[in-house]
């Protein structure tokens, strides 16, 4: 049986999660109503309860670490000015800790006693972060650095708060604040990029764990003692140690290989590292616990949907949540390969290749372009790749340069002047498709969001005879006016990777697609949010209007409760079918 949008977009997943302090309750983050919700189970497997019910989505649930108490995150409309909630975990009094929808707040963590909070807000202006501390009882909200910025809180040790501090999406330091005498050190002086993530105290606070790739390719593990303030590496992998946490004389480590999640558990004092087994293959990301021998693993893959695992020190991985399929059999769903191919200059590109079953001949592709461009495509579970496959279409996720998970100079190869570079990795890839056999060549389109829209835009407008179609959602159609009217905080971090207005903006628009509309054959379908506050949905209309004024059709559609991309189930069961016969139409696939 041929399944409709409505069963894939309906396939439940799990994209948050945390125990209680006494390990009988679980809070997460789960989406059966059309949005994230937080709801709570009592045992393994056992009964979701529904503890939100909210039209918009929650972004985050953490348990203090004493007690029944969490805190949630939450939105409006896509806006990303988050608010935090508190509440008893039978979610029967819910109460606003910050209640200013113009200033947008960054969870950070609870203190032991769970007494405060610490997090970064732009209370000030719509720039910097600094850094706030909140007594919970009075409410009473005291700041405790100007550090200038996006700064985000990592950890809390007694009067310490381990503190990053952004200079651009690919580099960061870190930073220790002294809670009582306000002063702020810098632990991670360094030359050159390098970005230090998932920053931990550890070993009663004489020590700071993160996973780092100063001075090296790939993000390793490193230990940074904070009396002499040397930086040591434990581990020297050609791959990115992603997360990491630790548990009594333990430590669990999730490492991308080749874009597949290994998770690894490691016996502090023997050394002994045993590979955890029964992890579904595909991205799994290592959570600490608050549960004394436990870690918790938010896992999925190609074919399985996003759940939360616990994860004992004897290896022993059981599922707690219990997102599914549906309706969807799993038989049906189809697992990527892992391909590559030379670039213009030689350079290996790779990518996830899905191709439907039972179809006979040359197919229609889709390639899908991951936004960032800081950020990869995995084999993560896609529902709109499953769709497209079984609807006689294959799917190519491509990582051109500029992705992470090859190494920092792989990662760098799209900065500034190198931008075009990156789409001409998008025409090899069309090359590969056709010289490899499976393709139709006149039946090939191109499909992204965010920095991915800018891709589908720039390839439809460089290498206009490649694609019969593209599909642009929240995308960039010009660099100078993105920059000009993007949050605020976000321009300085972004102007690090594609070039600033003060120096840059001859060239910014040489490459914007705007300037080359004369060169666009293919249809185009634009999605965007009205509420989006990195890519302004400015940069949706004068892409219209420019196509209207032209003659050029294009199918648009805004939401007006949406942001940077769409969080809603019912904006997704308008706007993917939409898409979907979109595609069907200027593809024309074999129906299977």
């Amino acid at each position: 049986m041929r399944m409709d949008f409505l069963h894939y977009l309906n396939i439940r997943g799990v994209i948050d999660g945390s125990l209680r302090a006494d390990g009988q309750r679980m809070a997460f983050l789960y989406n059966p109503t059309g949005t994230y919700q937080v709801f709570t189970s009592d045992a393994a497997r056992g009964w979701a309860a529904q503890r939100t019910f909210y039209p918009n989505r929650v972004m985050f649930v953490q348990y203090a670490p004493v007690g029944n108490r969490y805190i949630f995150g939450m939105d409006e409309g896509g806006n990303e000015q988050t608010q935090f909630f508190l509440s008893s975990d039978d979610g029967q009094e819910v109460v606003a800790l910050t209640n200013n929808p113009e200033v947008k707040h960054v969870w950070g963590c609870w203190n032991a006693a769970a007494t405060q909070i610490a997090f970064t807000a732009t209370r000030e202006n719509n720039t910097d972060f600094h850094v706030y501390v909140m007594d919970l009882a009075s409410r009473e909200i005291r700041k405790v650095s100007d550090l200038a910025g996006y700064c985000y809180v990592q950890d809390w040790h007694e009067q310490f708060l381990l503190v990053a501090q952004a200079n651009g999406n690919d580099d960061n330091n870190l930073l220790l604040v002294n809670l009582e005498s306000g002063e702020t050190k810098l632990l991670t002086a360094h030359v050159g990029k390098a970005f230090f993530s998932g920053a931990k105290f550890h070993n009663n606070g004489s020590c700071v764990w993160c996973s780092s790739n100063l001075e090296r390719e790939f993000s390793n593990l490193a230990r940074i003692d904070l009396e002499s303030g040397v930086l040591e590496f434990q581990s020297d992998r050609a791959w990115d140690e992603e997360s990491f946490a630790f548990s009594g004389d333990y430590l669990c480590v999730s490492s991308n290989q080749a874009g597949l999640s290994v998770l690894e558990l490691k016996h502090q004092i023997t050394g002994e590292v045993q590979v955890v087994q029964g992890v579904p293959v595909g991205v799994a990301q290592v959570l600490p616990s608050l549960v004394a021998n436990t870690f918790l693993v938010i896992a999925n893959g190609s074919r399985a949907a996003y759940n939360v695992f616990i994860l004992t020190t004897d290896g022993t991985l059981t599922a707690w949540t219990q997102a599914d399929l549906g309706l969807v059999p799993q038989a049906s769903l189809v697992e990527p390969k892992l391909v590559k191919w030379q670039s213009f200059d030689g350079l290996e590109i790779s990518g996830w290749y899905y191709q439907p079953k039972n179809v006979t001949g040359k197919v229609p592709v889709v390639i899908s372009i991951h936004g960032g461009p800081e950020s990869q495509s995995r084999p993560d579970f896609m529902a709109l790749a499953q769709y497209w496959v079984s609807r006689g279409m294959a799917v190519l996720y491509p990582n051109v340069r500029g992705s992470t998970g090859y190494g920092k100079t792989f990662m760098a190869l799209d900065d500034v002047r190198k931008r075009m570079d990156s789409v001409a990795d998008i025409r090899a890839a069309v090359q590969w498709l056709v010289a490899e056999g499976s393709a139709d060549a006149k039946r090939i389109a191109v499909y992204g969001g965010s920095y991915g829209g800018f891709m589908v835009l720039s390839c439809l407008t460089t290498y206009p005879e490649l694609f019969a179609a593209g599909v642009d959602i929240v995308g960039i159609s010009n660099f100078v006016t993105f920059l000009e009217r993007t949050s605020a905080y976000r321009r300085s971090l972004r102007e690090s990777e594609y070039g600033s207005l003060e120096h840059d903006r001859e060239f910014l628009t040489s490459i914007s697609p705007i300037t080359h509309l004369n060169k666009l054959r293919a249809p185009l379908f634009i999605v965007h949010g009205a509420n989006d506050p990195r890519v302004p949905l400015f940069e949706a209309e004068q892409m219209r209007d420019a196509l209207i004024a032209k003659g050029v059709p294009v199918e648009f559609l805004v939401y007006a409760d949406e942001g940077h991309g769409l969080a809603k189930l019912h904006n997704r069961l308008d706007a993917y079918p939409k898409i979907a016969a979109f595609l069907e139409q200027h593809l024309q696939p074999e129906v299977v």
